[in-house]
């Protein structure tokens, strides 16, 4: 909720896809790079359809070949993705290209203020009595 840049960018690549579903993601990753450096651009493989990868095979089996998926903020919530089927096969596997908007702003924060000297750690054990056996 408060990673308003990620949220600009989930949104700008939205639009470029609203505005031509072909387009290319090698595209929208070379025009997105330069103001978002976070946003990554990555090929699963051939995986099961149900791999257990937050959700992602899922959304992209349930894609015609070369089709897009809308904005995605699978179950491990790190970012936001646009998921492209590019094709299965026999053995019920697919292969799929994503756009990842990774969440920062949380982490970044946090960095911060273990950097300030803003974070302090505090241990409580309770005290324990000397156990005998009989």
């Amino acid at each position: 909720a408060i990673d308003d840049n990620a949220k600009k960018a989930a949104h700008s690549v939205e639009s470029m896809i609203k505005n031509n579903e072909k387009v290319l993601f090698d595209e929208i990753f070379v025009k997105m790079k330069d103001k978002y450096p976070n946003i990554q651009l990555l090929e699963s493989g051939w995986v099961k359809k149900d791999n257990k990868d937050g959700g992602l095979a899922m959304a992209a089996a349930s894609l015609e070949k070369g089709k897009v998926s809308p904005m995605i903020k699978p179950l491990r919530g790190d970012g936001y993705y646009f998921i492209r089927l590019i094709d299965t096969n026999k053995n019920d596997e697919i292969n799929y290209e994503f756009i990842k908007i990774p969440l920062t702003e949380f982490n970044d924060r946090l960095a911060k203020l273990y950097e300030d000297g803003k974070v302090n750690h505090f241990i409580s054990l309770p005290d324990t009595k000397p156990q005998t056996q009989q």
